[in-house]
């Protein structure tokens, strides 16, 4: 089947639409780790957990953000000793992201729900 020059660019326009309106629905693991901080309550809820251990088990991120997910996975109420100590780490580690040590920030203060500080903070990330 020929394709005619108006088939051509429509089909170019078309495929040029879908593939920025995917770029623009990529969320990066820092923000679903904030969304999900964001809504916190007590612990996160079964689908969270699922998404987190997606997340801490990615290689593609960081170890920071690993981390990160796998003591928000671990929260009730609020993290873990061992948790508290490692967000502390990457709080204060110059070579973390901004997001990174804004995240473990949270993660390590957090009490049942973050508080709107903390909700202001993980409205930034992005």
């Amino acid at each position: 089947m020929k394709m005619n020059f108006r088939s051509s660019i429509l089909a170019t326009i078309t495929l040029m639409s879908v593939s920025q309106f995917a770029l623009a629905v990529s969320v990066t693991p820092t923000k679903s780790i904030a969304e999900i901080l964001s809504t916190l309550n007590h612990a996160p809820t079964a689908e969270q957990r699922a998404e987190l251990l997606e997340i801490g088990n990615d290689a593609a991120y960081s170890s920071n953000i690993q981390a990160i997910a796998q003591a928000v996975h671990n929260i009730r109420h609020s993290a873990t000793v061992l948790d508290k100590k490692k967000m502390t780490d990457i709080a204060e580690d110059p070579s973390a992201t901004f997001s990174e040590q804004k995240l473990a920030k949270v993660v390590a203060e957090i009490s049942h729900a973050p508080d709107s500080k903390a909700r202001r903070t993980l409205a930034s990330i992005n």
